[in-house]
Formats: structure tokens, C-alpha cells, sequence
């Protein structure tokens, strides 16, 4: 493809982008839920008034919710413009950090592609500006914050020397960590790299230091809420009575399982068939494509990659078809898979435990064996790790709360992002 043609499917595609953003917006009606609740409690307390109320008996989310109070008392179409800006600026962070030079000429057809992928009407599940503010402007704005590790790593970056990007990468970062998903998800990626760059490099990256002291003060911050001390007593007496039973481990577990089941056959199920049908099939291209040893063992190591890739891929097809199948859907090792819930709420017996436990594990071995093969080489491959088992992890953290399994759909967003994330990363050399 010659740079003029480049040039034209780059703008081609991201017009057609815009285009389709704007005409699904169009169609999305907010005033519903938490939406209109907002708005009443906006038209009847000054910010100041609300926000004092909201810390002392529901939430830490005070930036979060500065920008919903005033949201929320506009017309539709403002919130329809702000959220695709959120939109635009999480394709930009994901290309900054993701692809190669060589291939942003995709950037709009890989955007194009998870907009209608992504899991968009969960959402709107509880209301669509309260939903979309507080997990999609948040995931674009901690993916925007994550790019100086990128500059730190590379050392090329405008952010590097720009005081207009610092400053913005500040306050993307506060403003995500006032989430507690996206806290822990940065809390991680910052230590995670300033210990990497400062041990390979024998240098300090500063910057990333000042940004991960922000969302260790927000942290912070978090736990000393009374807010949410109350809305955890809430929670427990409305929603999980027999939760403070529950030890650290099986909380962990509970959120694992809970995880595994929404991606592996509940409301889930299409983005992780989706992800684990990418990679079998990349899996596969590699095996074809990369240079043949000599002889038969050359062929018969790739074996393993072939079932570690297909195992997650047809058991999620699989699981999909018998959970909606009603013969299937009652019986079996289908219906212990189904009764996460139960479970945990009326006691889980140590088998059911063990073989969710186990089934669930060795779907995430596989995927990770399947990414080894087909990574370009052992830094994505661990990357790829990062990202993945970070995405599990934001969603097992819920475990921690007495409310998880009334969150459905709209806390796996971060997840969800980090499954596409990954898609982006594997997928590269193999799209042309």
C-alpha cells in the first residue's frame, strides 16, 4: 500500500468511524435509572452539599461524580458529544501504546471492529451517562495515563518534554483513580514498570513516581471513606447477608469464578468467544507461516499450541450452547458451572469447588500457553501476560465486596478492554 492510498484508507475508515459512532448515539436515550435519580439530587443540592453527602454515606468517587452533577443537567446531546470525545481518546491512547508505526493505517478499522464488539449495551444498564462517566470515561482516560510508560520505555515521546501532556496525564490519572478498578490497575502498571525501567536502566522515571504517588493518595482516599464503609454495610445487609463468613481466599475465588463465568457462557460469552477464536486462529497462522523444522518433531510441537489454543475456544462455544440449552441448562457439570451465586451464598461444597476451580484454571493455562506461540517474540509475549492477567484480576478485586454479583456487566469493562488490548498486540504481524 504507497503512502497516498495509505493516506486515503487512513481517513476513509476513520470517517466511517465518526459516522457510525454519531448514528449509534443517536439512537442511545439517557433519563432512565441512576440517571434521572442524579438529576433530582443535582437540582436539589448545591455541588458543595453534594458531593459532602455523597462521601459521608455512599461513595469516594468526588471527581467522578463533580463531572456527572454537571453532565447530568444538560441536554442529551451534550453527554452524546462528551462520550464519543471519550471514545476518540481511548482509539488514540490504545494506538499510542499498541501499534507500530507501520500499522496505524489500521487504527480506525480496529476501532471500527471492537465498537461492535464491545459489550456497548452494558452500559446503559443502570442508566447511560451514570454508567458510561464512571467505567467508559474512566477506561479511556486510565488508558490516556498509561502512555507515559510508553515515553519512559522508549524515551521518544512528546510527554517526555511536552508540560501540556504532563499536566494532562495528571489529571487523566486522578480522574481515573478515583475509580477503584482503574486505582489498582494503575497502582500496578506504575509500580510494575518504574521497578522494571529503574532496575534495567539503573535510572528513576520521576514522572511515572509522580503519577503513581496520585493514585496511591486517591487509594488512600478510597479506604478512608466513610461512604463506603456505609454502602459496604449496605451491601451486606441488602445483597450478601452471609458475606463476613467468607475468608480472604474464597473472596478471591468468588471473584474468580464469578469472572470466568460471565466471559466463559453468561452475558459475557461473545466477547470471550470472540478474543479465544482470534487467537486459536492466529495460533494456527503462526503454525503455517513461521520457518518448518526439520523432520516430524518439527510438526508435532506444534500440537500442544493447536489444543492449549482450541481448548478455550470450543469450551466456550460449547458452554454457551448447553447453558441455553434447558435439557443441558439443569443438569450436569453445566449446571454447578451456572451456581457461582448460590454457591457462595449458601455454602459451596468442596467438590463443586474443585471442579469449578479446575476447569476455570486450566482455561486460563491454555490461554496463556496459545499466547507464547503466538507472540512475535518473548516481550509481547510477557506484555501480553501483563495486560491479560491484569484485566482478570480488576474484575476478581470485586470479589471484595459484598455487592458483586449485583455489579453484572458494566465492571468487566476494564477487562474487556484489556482482552482487546491483548487482541491488538498478538494480532499485528499477522495483518497483512
Amino acid at each position: 500500500m504507497n503512502k497516498n492510498r495509505e493516506k486515503t484508507f487512513f481517513y476513509g475508515t476513520f470517517i466511517l468511524f465518526c459516522l457510525a459512532t454519531v448514528i449509534h448515539h443517536r439512537f442511545l436515550n439517557a433519563g432512565y435509572c441512576d440517571d434521572i435519580w442524579f438529576l433530582e439530587l443535582s437540582k436539589e443540592y448545591s455541588l458543595t452539599e453534594f458531593l459532602n453527602m455523597r462521601y459521608q454515606t455512599w461513595s469516594s468517587r468526588l471527581i467522578i461524580e463533580t463531572v456527572l452533577y454537571f453532565i447530568i443537567q444538560h441536554n442529551q446531546n451534550v453527554w452524546r458529544c462528551c462520550n464519543i470525545l471519550s471514545i476518540f481518546l481511548l482509539v488514540y491512547s490504545l494506538q499510542k501504546l499498541c501499534l507500530k508505526e507501520t500499522y496505524k493505517k489500521y487504527t480506525w478499522v480496529i476501532a471500527l471492529f471492537f465498537y461492535f464488539v464491545f459489550p456497548y449495551k452494558s452500559m446503559g444498564n443502570v442508566g447511560w451517562v451514570t454508567t458510561t462517566v464512571n467505567y467508559l470515561w474512566i477506561a479511556a482516560a486510565g488508558t490516556f495515563a498509561l502512555i507515559p510508560i510508553k515515553d519512559a520505555l522508549t524515551e521518544t515521546g512528546r510527554g517526555q518534554r511536552n508540560a501540556v501532556l504532563k499536566i494532562g496525564y495528571v489529571a487523566a490519572a486522578l480522574f481515573a483513580a478515583n475509580q477503584e478498578q482503574m486505582a489498582a490497575l494503575l497502582a500496578g502498571y506504575y509500580l510494575f514498570f518504574i521497578v522494571y525501567i529503574t532496575a534495567t536502566r539503573k535510572k528513576i522515571p520521576q514522572f511515572l513516581l509522580l503519577l503513581w504517588a496520585c493514585v496511591l493518595v486517591e487509594l488512600v482516599f478510597i479506604f478512608l471513606c466513610p461512604g463506603n464503609r456505609l454502602r459496604y454495610d449496605f451491601e451486606l445487609n441488602n445483597w450478601f447477608a452471609n458475606y463476613a463468613e467468607l475468608s480472604m481466599a474464597d473472596k478471591i475465588a468468588m471473584g474468580f469464578l464469578y469472572t470466568m463465568a460471565y466471559y466463559c457462557f453468561c452475558d459475557l460469552n461473545f466477547v470471550f468467544i470472540f478474543f479465544s477464536g482470534v487467537l486459536f486462529c492466529t495460533v494456527l497462522i503462526r503454525g503455517n507461516t513461521r520457518k518448518p523444522q526439520p523432520g516430524k518433531a518439527g510438526n508435532l510441537r506444534k500440537i500442544p499450541y493447536y489444543i492449549a489454543a482450541a481448548i478455550p475456544f470450543c469450551a466456550s462455544l460449547l458452554l454457551t450452547f448447553f447453558s441455553r440449552n434447558s435439557y443441558f441448562k439443569s443438569r450436569f457439570f453445566v449446571k454447578k458451572l451456572l451456581n457461582t451465586e448460590l454457591y457462595f451464598s449458601a455454602g459451596l461444597s468442596a467438590a463443586d469447588f474443585a471442579l469449578e476451580l479446575s476447569f476455570y484454571f486450566l482455561i486460563i493455562i491454555c490461554v496463556l500457553i496459545a499466547l507464547r506461540y503466538a507472540s512475535p517474540c518473548k516481550k509481547v509475549f510477557f506484555l501480553c501476560c501483563l495486560i491479560f492477567c491484569a484485566g482478570i484480576c480488576s474484575r476478581i478485586i470485586l470479589g471484595f465486596s459484598p455487592g458483586i454479583f449485583i455489579s453484572h456487566t458494566r465492571t468487566a469493562c476494564f477487562c474487556t478492554l484489556s482482552l482487546f488490548t491483548v487482541m491488538i498486540l498478538f494480532t499485528q504481524p499477522y495483518v497483512e
